[in-house]
């Protein structure tokens, strides 16, 4: 069966085809920050659309190996509906980000859902353990020391607060995809996950290709298919988006699931090391001990 692999995981034995898609997909999602910069002169909603019709195309060869009817059956739940609101909300976040502040910042911050999801255990008065108390404070006191308003602006980066307070909205908007998801699941009227996928792109490309034109940012023909920025939306299309989400899946089916988890860790610091390699962009020096909090909490709260 094919799912005994995290057992397996557990006895000392690894599953080296659920590592190295656990690994391709960390380092997929660590590249979007990398296209967005090379998409510099088109504005963020214009990106947002670009990426969600690449992406799109790709998710919908996947819906092909999904179960008959199943795009058919999502479209008539208006819960899939509000969900790929959310997924597109967060993609808007997330790219609107990249604009203001350092990769590394960004890639840094949007994985942040996992404190967010504890907050709304708080709310609704759910017992929350003593390490998951640990782990977001962790998180927490980390963002602190990454966006301290003290600390000095990057050149390049003067509004880097904005961009800070963006990806914490898209990792909030996240945390809400995946409360409301993971409830719909145990009531068992989830929407399947590579339908509400396609739905989420579709959504997100018609809203903001609409608003780009509406209010005049939406570029020419020929800016669109020059080699450069077209490369660059098939990168951020395909490589950042459809490729994890692909290989994340087939981790977390072959991995257990703090495995497969702890594997999203890599992503900021991937990010990081590729802006600096092949762009030049470092992050601020308050950023490498903040990372090591944040992800030392994160990691007390998946384990």
């Amino acid at each position: 069966m094919s799912h005994t692999a995290p057992q397996d995981n557990q006895t000392g034995n690894v599953d080296h085809m659920g590592l190295a898609a656990a690994l391709i997909a960390a380092l997929s999602w660590a590249t979007p920050g990398l296209f967005i910069r090379a998409l510099d002169g088109f504005a963020p909603m214009v990106i947002v659309a670009g990426r969600c019709g690449v992406a799109l195309a790709g998710a919908l060869l996947l819906v092909a190996l999904a179960r008959r009817g199943a795009l058919a059956a999502a479209l008539r739940q208006p819960l899939a509906w509000g969900l790929a609101v959310l997924m597109s909300a967060y993609y808007a976040l997330s790219v609107a980000a990249f604009t203001y502040a350092p990769i590394a910042d960004i890639a840094l911050l949007i994985t942040l859902s996992p404190p967010f999801a504890l907050a709304w255990r708080i709310l609704t008065r759910e017992h929350i353990a003593r390490a998951e108390w640990l782990g977001t404070t962790l998180a927490i006191v980390g963002v602190a020391v990454i966006i301290w308003p003290g600390n000095a602006p990057l050149a390049g980066f003067e509004d880097r607060w904005i961009g800070d307070l963006l990806a914490l909205a898209g990792a909030g908007t996240m945390a809400a995809y995946a409360i409301a998801y993971g409830r719909a699941t145990a009531a068992r009227r989830a929407p399947e996950a590579r339908a509400l996928t396609a739905m989420s792109f579709f959504v997100a490309t018609v809203v903001f290709s609409g608003y780009s034109v509406i209010i005049g940012s939406w570029p020419s023909g020929d800016a669109l298919a020059a080699p450069a920025p077209l490369a660059a939306f098939i990168g951020l299309g395909i490589i950042a988006t459809v490729t994890p989400s692909l290989f994340y899946s087939i981790a977390s089916a072959r991995l257990s699931a703090v495995a497969a988890s702890a594997s999203r860790l890599l992503t900021p610091v991937l990010a990081a090391l590729l802006a600096a390699l092949i762009i030049g962009e470092l992050p601020a020096l308050t950023f490498w001990p903040g990372s090591l909090l944040v992800l030392g909490g994160l990691w007390v709260l998946l384990r």
